[in-house]
């Protein structure tokens, strides 16, 4: 909702419209999370943190350059915490997060996090391309509808490359569920 926001205003008004609408938008969810008695993740406080830095860089200094740096920052942040969680304090955080959902072997869920922290820096990587050398109005259509279209595209390459793990983890719980259902009918006779 956010990006369709951020991509309105830049229609209507130009980027510096489109960043204050984007820094006020991000301000808003993360007062939200608050209001809806949440804490805020440490994710959210680096988003609303780089785009309140880098927004206020570009309405303080006319450059829009500042607003684009703003995905590459967050993708390469993603990346260096995914790596750093794993190479210092020995945890998979991907696994961490989905294995009860998909249980696996660490071995894959150490090649998925691998692969994540690869895409999510050539994510960042391509932002700047495209940031540094095509027009503002090319960069804003990446950033709305590009990247995402990459991430959601990547994540089903994830799922497909991965399908017999995810087969197999539904099974178990539909299993799981069909016992416990067979289970409470008995208990109820």
């Amino acid at each position: 909702m956010l990006a369709l926001a951020f991509l309105v205003s830049y229609r209507l008004g130009g980027i510096y419209v489109a960043t204050s609408v984007l820094m006020a938008g991000v301000s808003l969810e993360v007062a939200y999370i608050f209001v809806s008695g949440r804490r805020p993740t440490k994710l959210e406080w680096v988003g609303l943190a780089l785009v309140i830095a880098l927004g206020a860089a570009t309405l303080l200094l006319g450059d829009a350059l500042f607003i684009e740096w703003r995905p590459t920052g967050f993708y390469w942040l993603c990346a260096i915490a995914l790596a750093g969680t794993r190479l210092w304090m020995r945890k998979n955080p991907v696994a961490a997060v989905l294995n009860s959902h998909v249980p696996m072997a660490s071995r894959p869920w150490e090649q998925v996090l691998w692969l994540w922290i690869a895409f999510l820096t050539l994510l960042g990587a391509l932002n700047l391309v495209i940031a540094y050398n095509f027009s503002l109005d090319t960069w804003v259509n990446y950033r709305v509808f590009g990247a995402p279209g990459l991430i959601a595209i990547f994540a089903l390459m994830m799922i497909v490359w991965r399908r017999d793990d995810i087969k197999r983890a539904w099974r178990t719980q539909r299993a799981a569920t069909t016992l416990a259902q067979k289970d409470s009918s008995s208990a109820d006779r």
